[in-house]
């Protein structure tokens, strides 16, 4: 298994980390979704999939999360990233 064979899944809820952590884990995977209710920035990251998905608790972005998943190994973030 490498690195970029995971798919990265991060429910997102308002969280004004996310901009930063995307731009430090883009170089290492190539499968990253986010699960959450608005994106400001989604045009920066055009190879993240953003799927709107609002009103839903921490497991249930990550189940819908894993839908979009493109490999078999997924990582998961929490909801609350710095």
């Amino acid at each position: 298994m490498q690195i970029k064979d995971i798919s990265v899944i991060i429910p997102f809820r308002k969280n004004i980390y996310l901009e930063n952590v995307l731009k430090q884990i883009i170089p290492f995977f190539n499968d990253i979704i986010v699960v959450g209710d608005e994106f400001e920035y989604q045009n920066n990251f055009g190879n993240v999939n953003f799927v709107k998905a609002p009103n839903l608790n921490a497991s249930q972005s990550r189940n819908l999360g894993i839908k979009y998943a493109k490999n078999n190994y997924l990582f998961f973030f929490s909801q609350i990233i710095y």
